[in-house]
């Protein structure tokens, strides 16, 4: 059995492109480069962590607000305006976060964009916000000594410069 062998035409290569990889036939580019990249994961990382911690910190406070409102030197009838403006960024956080989910749930890995180091970010903060005290403080018990010398070298060092004391600080409040 002989087997001819002829130059390959134009026609001929594209029509084995065409059966390997219909999409890049047609239009020129894999299809991955039409996907959007995810781009700066660390701000999208940041981003979610303080969005999602100032909602934690409002959703939490409601009554250190309102008697912070009423101590304050805002007129009273803004009050109103001030938490409902609070209700609605905590309604809005809920649908975007929810927005999130469902995009990183059923969108494939390309596809995806920022949504996986916002909710990163997001569940970082969460975990801090929601943390009690009584653990914060068990994980220091569990440093060595070396740790907690750094820790209080560090302590006063910032004590000294800036006059904070970091014994008394509290990430959110109550």
């Amino acid at each position: 059995m002989r087997h001819v062998i002829r130059k390959q035409t134009k026609a001929d290569f594209s029509a084995r492109v065409m059966r390997i990889d219909p999409y890049y036939a047609t239009h020129g580019k894999t299809w991955s480069d039409d996907r959007p990249k995810q781009r700066m994961p660390i701000l999208s990382i940041g981003l979610g962590f303080g969005w999602l911690y100032l909602v934690a910190a409002v959703a939490r406070n409601h009554d250190h607000v309102r008697t912070s409102l009423a101590s304050g030197a805002l007129p009273q009838h803004l009050h109103g305006w001030v938490m409902g403006g609070l209700s609605a960024l905590l309604a809005i956080s809920a649908v975007m976060v929810s927005l999130h989910l469902l995009r990183f749930a059923l969108r494939p890995r390309g596809a995806r964009g920022n949504s996986g180091p916002i909710l990163a970010g997001g569940l970082a903060a969460l975990a801090l916000a929601y943390t009690p005290p009584s653990v914060v403080e068990a994980g220091m018990g569990f440093m060595d000594q070396n740790s907690q010398s750094l820790l209080r070298t560090a302590n006063r060092h910032v004590e000294d410069h800036t006059g904070i004391d970091l014994t008394d600080f509290v990430l959110a409040s109550r």
